[in-house]
């Protein structure tokens, strides 16, 4: 009887540490195809012959990989009946935000909106806050975290290298990469001496989504750069890091240009500071960094330059469409200021606005008759700033719980900036600073499926450091765990 009870305890040990590999490679797996658009458009919904990529339903990739993960961990935690729900800072008011998404889709149903996309996105966001709590409930090592992001980063890098330079996408559609020509209308373009340039993609659906990427995920990367101890791994993650920067270089996106430089300096003059002797061993490798990027930006320089002339006929058009956008969100938010127009009505409700005034009607601004033929479904965008586009959505009550989220988040990292892992916190808020500048002239952290990932990665990781250093006081009741960083 004794023997069949140590054979059975063995054999629940085995299946215990075989699913927790598993659970590891898929983690490693998601982190790594993070930014990849693999999806199986569901519902398509197309506007005057025009795909709307933000009132469609996709499945993607990443999606399957995070229930797949929930799953394996669901038994785990019945099991055990033990749970961490993180820094209270940011998972109660989390919590509350998708519970209030839930809620909304009560107006989206009297508005007449599309509460299938309401649904669904509420369903993602809900998705999302799953793994933010499984990563706190799971994650061990740091190294979990940063060598698949390392490898995406740099993988990410190269396809936007191979983009830019060919001047076209590289025919990567078993990956989903998008079709990428450079005098199709609607893709960005640098133009230099009246020649269209492609502006690097990598797998994602817009380049100033790839330099969100880049810019955020670098900065996350520099802890890992002096954690690796060993001498091949420490140089083949400086590597990876130069390929990521390469990459930024080639988005051509100024926002992540200027977030990403803010980042270096703050982590360079940190280490001046509390840590000469990091700085001091980086400097040789940082030095090669920069002579290759500044190889790049000279030999670019014809095709850099214009994008810092707002005058270029690009630009021109890119700051008439943000002027028309606060124009449109001032509308949305007149009409429903306190709950909004619900989560993901965003366009449909612009579209819903269109449909109205079709026809002839009559303009008291202009004193006379006018006709509305409706506009090409390119040209129904979100507004580029997550903070009015969650308040249109959401009204003021989730902006007031977004903003708690923010600072909350805040609140979190600069207690693990006091604390012993001050490089890995400065590096955790540096990059939550930059998904919050970012948010404020792009809306990808809010609409897009890679960009909504990202910031719940960045969350999670705040987390996880908080917990595992003590700032959050308990974990599950539990005593704290030594966490480790490599």
């Amino acid at each position: 009887m004794i023997a069949g009870l140590k054979l059975e305890t063995r054999s629940k040990g085995i299946s215990v540490k075989f699913w927790a590999r598993i659970s590891r490679y898929l983690l490693w797996l998601t982190l790594f195809i993070l930014p990849w658009q693999m999806r199986k458009v569901i519902v398509p919904v197309f506007h005057q012959g025009a795909f709307v990529e933000y009132a469609a339903i996709s499945l993607y990739a990443t999606d399957l990989l995070i229930m797949a993960l929930l799953i394996i961990w669901l038994p785990g935690v019945l099991a055990k009946k033990r749970f961490c729900w993180g820094p209270r800072a940011i998972s109660w008011p989390l919590v509350a935000l998708v519970v209030w998404m839930w809620l909304s889709l009560i107006w989206v149903h009297q508005l007449g909106l599309s509460l299938l996309v309401g649904s669904w996105t509420a369903g993602h966001f809900t998705l999302f806050v799953l793994f933010y709590l499984y990563l706190i409930n799971n994650v061990r090592t740091i190294r979990d975290i940063l060598w698949p992001l390392g490898w995406g980063v740099a993988c990410q890098g190269l396809i936007a290298l191979g983009q830019y330079f060919s001047n076209h996408s590289l025919g990567l559609k078993w990956l989903d990469e998008s079709v990428l020509d450079p005098n199709q209308s609607g893709i960005p373009v640098v133009i230099v001496d009246g020649v269209r340039r492609l502006r690097g993609h990598g797998l994602l659906p817009h380049a100033n989504l790839l330099g969100g990427f880049l810019a955020t995920s670098l900065a996350l990367l520099v802890p890992w750069l002096y954690a690796v101890k060993r001498q091949w791994p420490h140089y083949l993650m400086w590597l990876l890091f130069t390929i990521g920067v390469l990459g930024l270089v080639v988005s051509l996106s100024r926002s992540a240009w200027a977030v990403f430089l803010l980042s270096m300096g703050g982590l360079a003059l940190w280490a001046l500071w509390a840590r000469p002797k990091k700085l001091r061993a980086a400097i040789l490798p940082g030095l090669i960094v920069t002579a290759v990027t500044l190889a790049l930006v000279i030999s670019q320089y014809s095709v850099i330059v214009p994008r810092f002339d707002l005058s270029e006929p690009v630009e021109q058009i890119s700051l008439s469409d943000r002027l028309r956008q606060w124009g449109e969100f001032k509308e949305v938010y007149r009409k429903h200021p306190v709950v909004g127009v619900g989560i993901g009505q965003y366009v449909p409700y612009l579209k819903y606005l269109d449909q109205s005034t079709l026809g002839w009607s009559y303009r008291e601004d202009v004193d006379g008759w006018v006709y509305n033929p409706g506009r090409d479904g390119r040209y129904y965008e979100p507004v580029h700033n997550i903070y009015l586009l969650a308040i249109a959505e959401l009204g003021i009550v989730g902006g007031a719980l977004l903003a708690l989220i923010l600072i909350g988040a805040l609140v979190v990292v600069g207690g693990l900036v006091r604390k012993r892992r001050a490089l890995v916190g400065v590096a955790a808020l540096l990059s939550w600073l930059s998904l919050l500048v970012l948010g404020l002239i792009d809306h990808y952290p809010w609409t897009l499926q890679q960009g909504r990932l990202l910031v719940f990665l960045v969350l999670g990781m705040m987390a996880v450091l908080s917990v595992h250093s003590g700032y959050n006081k308990k974990r599950g009741g539990r005593k704290k765990r030594q966490f480790a960083l490599s």
